[in-house]
């Protein structure tokens, strides 16, 4: 086997660095039939590998001339814009700047129903410069991210693969105002924290993580036993900040996030196919491959995309023998990542397109990536731990959605359609307390926890199909059946003895939302959104438990936003989240079941979005105040929950990007956010104080999170075109105290600690030819070795306490190559 994927590997190498090589000056075949601007130039820059550059405004309403094959890049898009008064002009090499001849600073922008206003932007200079504008979806229908009065972050396709980003793990790294972590004492990775803004979930999920228009949900509570989307061959992941009930539903209550992959084209084909391989300090290889490719079937008709992705990713923790200190398993924390999608596009007239997709991810951690504090030293790159048996955590799932549109007079049609199939099990082990090394081999102690989950789910929406109208709307409805079957257990038991938990959520929403236009500038919307939810439960198949809850939820958002002459938006907006309540299924002597009640969020935001020094620099801001309501369980009420939460509390901070092209050779980014998450009421259980007013929110570790780019691009021969980048990433310390850090709680633990301050430096070096990407990379170039999360755990045959924690995977030193085609 491993044979067959050296062989894989090295041909999948081949084809991506060897073969695009002889090709890569030959010039593209160009084929664009006639269609809106802004379409045609995307198609452009898909067939030719170029970069266009231009103001959203200046395509406007035009139509392109159709492109017949066969003619150079320079004079298909000469074509392209006949009769259009548009012009072009190459800025090197690689870019190309789309402008209007004669410039008019004075343009009319198309806005959106969520709030942004027809109004005067002469907003020429960022574009030109090359700093770019991103089309997002986050209100339900595609628009510029600028033009959105919601603070987010978005992650593009090129941006992601530049990065080296692979999945959540890096997302969660490298993006400001989210936090993502596991608990390093439970299995591998299996218990996720993700939050955004704060607002995090010991039981309900705060952040809902979503493909296209579907919620993916947890098998358990919060974020356990959650796959999350790998980023192959995805358009773009928007992460939207702040509370999104209105527009996105329940489990929004700190923000969302969308993985958005890219879909069939009617009119041209293209593809990509990479390769990486790379090399960890103090541990294992790794190498991946992947492809995508796609295009009509049937010109305008009839198209398709497929894609298909392998990952193997190396550890560097050991595992060995608890009493000999022999080594069992060198690098045990691999893992290996799986993904593969088909998606259908018809079209069967111009007003109405069928889109049916199937995904499929599979995650498979071999071993957990936390390490025994007494048997290693991080300072060295040794990393131990000496649990008896492998934790491993297998977790898939298969997503089939038919998404339906049809445009009309007045108004577009919106249907979407999906069933999400999710398993995981895990293997945790809890063998510890072993006090005599001289007695028999100790036997152990497993806990295995299995989970499958069933959702049908269907969307229907309408919008107003003018977006330059003075008023605009949008309006919808849910419906959300959620199956969940969870079996936990210790394998030396019967599986008939396990404890099983079956759950069924319904939940059934309507929502709409109105904008209206003041004047030139300025802009009012509000919408609201209604729905009630049930849950029901019964456990088997010892002692019966069983049981049903009912709930009505009103989740509205109010927003106004004011555009300034050069095209500024300022905005201002209040918006409410929900989280309905649930079960946490049966664990083995927790009984009964643990129901928790709904949760809730009022979020405010005032924000601005700008370009500055003459379009060479785009600035975004805001500044948020959210009320918690934060309704987890009592930990002390249950012994058996993991956490505690429950206690109203703020949380307050701001969120600044800043990007700028300093030279025409020289780009530069920074990002950041601060997040002050407290409890603004103590928490009393049985006469004792669990929770100080003031005490920081456990869960929300990350007060200040900072990154940092700066990168050259220069032409080093005809045709080929280098860039350097260095990109750092900082995350403030937890300023405390939390429970395990105060002194004055019940759950103090002077050894656990507080959570460091940690920075973490990537190198890249990309060579670009005109269909081949080569990039070189050095991630964790400092070798930073942090010790986080840690925790107690269950290490076996010692009487001491043994401490658990995790750290950044050691320097990574790699190259890896895309054709695009």
């Amino acid at each position: 086997m491993a044979a067959v994927r050296v062989s894989f590997l090295l041909c999948a190498s081949w084809a991506c660095i060897v073969a695009p090589m002889a090709a890569a000056q030959s010039t593209p075949a160009i084929a664009i039939v006639a269609q809106p601007m802004a379409q045609a130039l995307a198609e452009f820059a898909k067939q030719t590998g170029l970069q266009l550059v231009y103001v959203s405004e200046v395509v406007g309403s035009h139509q392109s001339t159709r492109v017949p094959p066969g003619l150079a890049p320079a004079d298909a898009l000469t074509r392209l814009l006949e009769n259009t008064g548009l012009r072009f002009e190459f800025l090197n090499e690689r870019t190309i700047r789309i402008y209007a001849e004669p410039a008019d600073p004075l343009r009319t922008s198309s806005r959106t129903a969520s709030g942004a206003a027809s109004g005067i932007d002469d907003r020429t200079g960022s574009l030109a410069v090359g700093l770019g504008e991103v089309f997002v979806t986050a209100t339900r229908r595609e628009e510029l991210a600028s033009d959105v009065p919601i603070s987010m972050f978005v992650w593009s396709q090129e941006a992601m693969e530049a990065s080296g980003i692979k999945g959540m793990t890096e997302i969660g790294a490298m993006t400001p105002g989210l936090g993502f972590d596991w608990r390093a004492q439970i299995g591998a990775s299996v218990y996720t924290s993700l939050d955004l803004r704060g607002v995090t979930g010991r039981h309900g999920v705060s952040t809902g993580i979503f493909i296209d228009d579907t919620l993916l949900p947890a098998v358990w509570h919060d974020t356990y036993g959650r796959t999350f989307p790998a980023t192959f061959d995805m358009d773009r992941v928007e992460i939207l900040r702040g509370a999104q009930g209105m527009l996105l539903g329940q489990n929004t209550l700190g923000g969302a996030i969308r993985f958005i992959p890219n879909q069939p084209s009617l009119t041209t084909f293209s593809g990509h196919a990479s390769a990486e391989w790379a090399t960890t300090a103090h541990g294992d290889l790794s190498y991946e491959a992947g492809v995508a490719a796609g295009g009509p079937v049937i010109d305008d008709v009839l198209g398709v995309r497929v894609s298909g992705w392998y990952r193997s990713e190396g550890g560097f923790v050991d595992r060995i023998d608890p009493l000999t200190s022999t080594l069992v398993d060198r690098d045990a924390n691999r893992t290996v990542s799986k993904s593969a999608r088909i998606g259908l596009t018809w079209a069967p007239s111009d007003s109405v397109r069928i889109t049916p997709t199937l995904t499929y991810e599979s995650v498979i951690p071999m071993d957990t990536a936390s390490f025994f504090m007494h048997l290693s030293d991080p300072d060295r790159g040794e990393f131990r731990n000496s649990n008896l048996v492998r934790q491993p955590f297998d977790t898939s799932f298969y997503l089939a959605s038919l998404n339906l549109t049809a445009t009309f007079n007045a108004m577009d049609f919106a249907a979407i359609t999906s069933l999400f199939n999710s398993n995981s099990n895990n293997l945790n082990d809890l063998t510890s307390g072993f006090e005599d090394p001289f007695g028999p081999y100790p036997v152990a102690t497993v806990f295995r926890v299995d989970g499958k989950q069933r959702v049908f789910s269907q969307e229907v929406r309408l919008t107003a199909a003018d977006l330059d109208a003075a008023f605009t709307w949008l309006v919808g409805a849910l419906y959300w059946h959620t199956e969940t079957r969870s079996v936990a257990g210790f394998t030396d038991i019967a599986p008939a003895e396990h404890d099983t938990t079956l759950i069924d959520q319904d939940q059934l929403e309507g929502y709409a939302q109105f904008s209206r236009r003041i004047g030139r500038r300025v802009t009012v919307s509000a919408g609201w959104r209604i729905g009630r939810a049930s849950y029901d439960y019964v456990t088997k198949p010892n002692a019966i438990f069983q049981g049903r809850a009912d709930e009505s939820s009103v989740t509205p958002r109010f927003d106004v936003s004011y555009r300034t002459d050069r095209g500024s938006l300022f905005y201002l907006a209040a918006a409410k989240g929900y989280r309905s309540g649930g079960v946490v299924p049966l664990l083995p002597g927790c009984e009964p079941p643990w129901e928790f009640p709904p949760d809730t969020v009022w979020d405010y935001e005032i924000g601005v979005k700008s370009d500055l020094f003459g379009g060479r620099a785009h600035l975004e801001a805001s500044v948020f105040h959210m009320r918690w309501n934060n309704e987890q369980r009592d930990v002390v009420a249950q012994e058996c929950l993991f956490g505690f939460q429950r206690g109203k509390a703020a949380s307050n901070g701001f969120e600044m990007s800043a990007q700028a092209r300093i030279t025409e050779r020289v780009s530069f980014r920074v990002d950041m956010s601060y997040i002050d998450a407290r409890y603004t009421q103590a928490v009393e259980s049985d006469g004792v104080v669990i929770v100080h007013e003031g005490d920081a929110v456990q869960g929300a570790r990350l007060p200040w999170k900072v990154t940092a780019s700066i990168g050259y691009e220069f032409p080093a021969t005809r045709g080929v075109t280098v860039e350097v980048r260095a990109e750092d990433y900082f995350r403030g310390g937890n300023p405390g105290p939390t429970l395990a850090e105060s002194p004055a709680s019940p759950f103090y633990d002077p050894d656990t600690g507080p959570w460091p301050s940690t920075n973490l430096l990537n190198l890249h070096a990309n060579v670009r030819w005109r269909n081949l990407d080569l990039r070189f990379f050095v991630n964790n170039a400092l070798d930073s070795r942090p010790i986080l999360n840690r925790t107690a755990g269950n290490g076996c045959c010692t009487a001491d306490t043994v401490y658990e924690a995790y750290t950044f995977t050691p320097r990574t030193v790699g190259v890896s190559a895309t054709w695009r085609f």
